[in-house]
């Protein structure tokens, strides 16, 4: 049988020929070329792996990916289909329909991924969340704001990475928002949703459910907010909190919920977003079947064990062993500490002087850029240059450390271009 592997990500830190090495099926990638990125001749080793290797110029755009992949089911079965990226899950589902493929189907994959369609499940099973609608035309934003006032959020309701995300805080913004059009035809309905702007703290609880069990799910606590990038935004980070906190057995038991009342796959890595309002509610933002973007995907394995979500989730769908043993989140979080994960923005510009990596055990830093490298305007939330994982014993050693950990990095970092001027002009030698 054959695994067809649909991915958008570099194959330096998503390496399928590694995660599944140990399969007797025939793997088929189906990525861009600019993603074949492993130096020579470690790249050819990892081709070799693959029966067939199918490269595009855009994905973002590019579907022809689609036509390969079912050109590749009429010539012999597939086991699984693998497109683990936040934007390929519905397109995947259906996929999966079509050619009768084991995994999650449209439906769950929907559920999951429309915003809206997920906020009616959510509403049918009472869970709280913000008031919303469809938007048709700019009167349901209208409308909106007149039953439920300012300030409103209005958003694509299957895009992410906080892509097209705006806030409307009065009618003047609203004026704004409709002059350019909602589509590019104003009688073309616009694939976008008005909600409640919620005011509390943000939290993310990103987990793993195999074979139907809940493995672990674990709340952070975000440093800035993902929509951050839209003003400029040098960089976003989060932190897990606590085993002992007032507010991580509520995050994990109202998470328990939302995963109820979804249509869910039997296996899947999840992050969800809630509110904690000054009234001291819960309020569901939303929830995504695949890991979190940033470092997510590294952070839980020197606390848990857990040495990819992303790997354990292809190997279950390969037959394979996932490799995560049974464990105790709280206990390993109260033995172990927590960890954090900070990614750095682009700033547009020539990058002319890049940091070296730190020294320090607690910090994994990993720098995707080179000197030399023009950069530009990040388009979702998700795009960063540099990132890196804490560790520490407690929420605020590891907040104060990231923090450190910024100031280090831009005052080391210069940028010739129209992004913002480093925070200082004193230049850290060494982060500690």
């Amino acid at each position: 049988m054959a695994i067809a592997i649909l991915t958008r990500w570099s194959m330096t830190y998503w390496p399928y020929h590694e995660w599944l090495a140990d399969s007797t099926d025939e793997l088929h990638l189906f990525t861009a070329a600019a993603k074949l990125d492993l130096p020579e001749p470690e790249r050819d080793r990892a081709l070799a792996r693959y029966a067939s290797v199918h490269t595009y110029d855009n994905l973002e755009r590019n579907a022809r990916a689609l036509l390969d992949i079912a050109d590749l089911a009429r010539q012999k079965p597939l086991k699984a289909l693998v497109a683990q990226a936040e934007w390929d899950i519905g397109w995947a589902g259906g996929l999966r329909d079509r050619l009768r493929i084991p995994g999650q189907d449209q439906a769950s994959a929907l559920a999951y991924k429309n915003k809206l369609m997920m906020k009616e499940h959510l509403r049918a099973a009472g869970l709280p969340t913000a008031s919303y609608r469809r938007v048709e035309t700019i009167l349901d934003v209208y409308d909106h704001a007149n039953q439920y006032g300012y300030p409103l959020v209005v958003k694509p309701t299957s895009a992410g990475g906080a892509i097209g995300v705006v806030f409307i805080d009065n009618r003047e913004q609203l004026d704004a928002f409709a002059e350019p059009g909602l589509a590019p035809r104003i009688e073309t309905p616009p694939d976008l949703m008005v909600e409640g702007f919620i005011e509390g703290r943000q939290y993310i609880v990103d987990g793993l459910v195999l074979d139907g069990k809940l493995v672990f799910c674990w709340p952070s606590a975000y440093i800035g907010a993902p929509t951050d990038y839209h003003a400029g935004g040098r960089h976003l980070a989060a932190v897990m909190i606590e085993a002992d906190h007032p507010l991580r057995a509520r995050l994990q038991e109202i998470t328990r919920a939302v995963l109820g009342a979804l249509p869910s796959p039997r296996t899947f890595p999840f992050h969800a977003e809630f509110y904690h309002t000054p009234d001291d509610r819960l309020v569901v933002g939303e929830i995504g079947s695949r890991t979190g973007g940033a470092r997510i995907d590294d952070m839980y394995n020197p606390i848990f064990g857990v040495q990819s979500l992303n790997r354990a989730w292809v190997r279950y769908d390969a037959g394979l062993d996932p490799g995560v043993e049974s464990f105790d989140d709280v206990e390993c979080a109260r033995s172990r500490g927590v960890a954090g994960w900070i990614t750095f923005s682009p700033q547009p510009g020539l990058v002319r002087r890049l940091p070296s990596s730190p020294e320090d055990p607690r910090v994994n830093f990993r720098l995707t850029a080179r000197t030399g490298m023009r950069l530009v305007q990040p388009v979702h939330s998700g795009d960063f240059f540099a990132s890196a994982v804490v560790t520490g014993t407690s929420f605020s050693e590891v907040e104060a450390r990231i923090n450190r950990l910024a100031d280090w990095f831009w005052n080391n970092t210069e940028i010739a271009g129209d992004g913002p001027a480093p925070l200082t002009k004193e230049k850290a030698s060494a982060f500690s």
